[in-house]
């Protein structure tokens, strides 16, 4: 596997839901100056993408500016299938915040991959944007502290970086 954490590129342009039925652009609206995006494909991710959260969770406590997004991709259905898709996520999520900070996707997938240089929908990715889109930071499957590290040493370096 070729190093994730080198990166270029941007976030492309998307719009989506989150699950308090608010429609939102990415990454145009999301709240942080720096966003990690924790981006899965299939209903079986989730426990990958829970891996993440108490990392996430931490970070955001700890670097002010820094949100955190679960991002489920979907591929691209009808406006009511859309709804009813939601509405399911909805009722399984009950806290108001969990469900802002989970921004349904429904898109052709293929060409999603292909905008982040992604190789396939097989794992998660966990990528870090600043508020314009550019990607600092990417990694792909579970959590682990080496991973966590490297992701906390290029929050570390942007903020050096933006701060002087």
């Amino acid at each position: 596997m070729t190093n994730m954490n080198i990166v270029n590129g941007e976030f492309p342009s998307v719009r989506g839901r989150n699950l308090n039925r608010k429609k939102i652009k990415l990454p145009e609206e999301l709240k942080g100056k720096m966003n990690l995006l924790l981006l899965a494909f299939f209903q079986n991710q989730q426990k990958t993408i829970d891996s993440w959260l108490n990392f996430a969770s931490e970070l955001e406590e700890k670097f002010n500016g820094l949100q955190y997004y679960e991002i489920p991709i979907i591929y691209k259905m009808n406006i009511l299938n859309q709804l009813l898709l939601n509405e399911s996520m909805r009722t399984s999520i009950k806290e108001k915040k969990i469900r802002e900070k989970t921004i349904t996707l429904y898109l052709e997938k293929s060409k999603f991959l292909d905008a982040l240089k992604f190789d396939d929908e097989s794992d998660i990715y966990t990528i870090l944007i600043d508020k314009n889109g550019k990607i600092l930071w990417k990694e792909r499957g579970v959590y682990d502290s080496n991973k966590g590290k490297k992701l906390m040493e290029c929050i570390e370096k942007y903020e050096n970086n933006t701060n002087n």
